[in-house]
């Protein structure tokens, strides 16, 4: 039988301490990643950046001239702000580490990761639309 105190035993006791350590603290960092605060912010700045790109390519004249495409487009982006706004009052509302925990459960995390892939889609859609409509001008086909 070892001594407790013999000097591979206390390698043993600090490698797993380390180990089990790193685990935790990777659990926390995973964690938050997955808060609705932090998602929240994700989806409040991919917005507003694909709202950025809306603009840009409206002042220059690049969105579809299909009068469908446009008026799914404009819809599909008014919608996504009226959910931003209920996700937005729904994330501000949890104000304490377990409130946002127990939204996490309820599911608002996973509501916000829907509508930030929904963003990335129009995103794409308006950008790859108005790529068209400027190959189309340069009479790139």
């Amino acid at each position: 039988m070892s001594n407790p105190s013999s000097p591979s035993d206390n390698l043993n006791n600090f490698v797993t301490g380390l180990a089990l350590l790193s685990a935790f603290l990777s659990a926390i960092l995973c964690y938050r990643a997955y808060l609705p605060s932090v998602k929240f912010k994700e989806l409040d700045d991919l917005l507003n950046e694909t709202k950025g790109i809306y603009c840009q390519v409206e002042a220059e004249g690049l969105l579809p001239t299909d009068l469908e495409a446009l008026t799914r487009l404009k819809t599909w982006l008014r919608n996504l702000k009226i959910s931003r706004a209920k996700l937005r009052e729904e994330t501000y509302k949890e104000t304490t580490p377990f409130a946002e925990c127990m939204a996490i459960l309820r599911g608002l995390s996973r509501d916000i990761m829907k509508k930030i892939h929904q963003t990335k889609r129009l995103r794409a859609f308006i950008v790859t639309a108005s790529e068209e409509q400027r190959n189309c001008r340069r009479g790139d086909y």
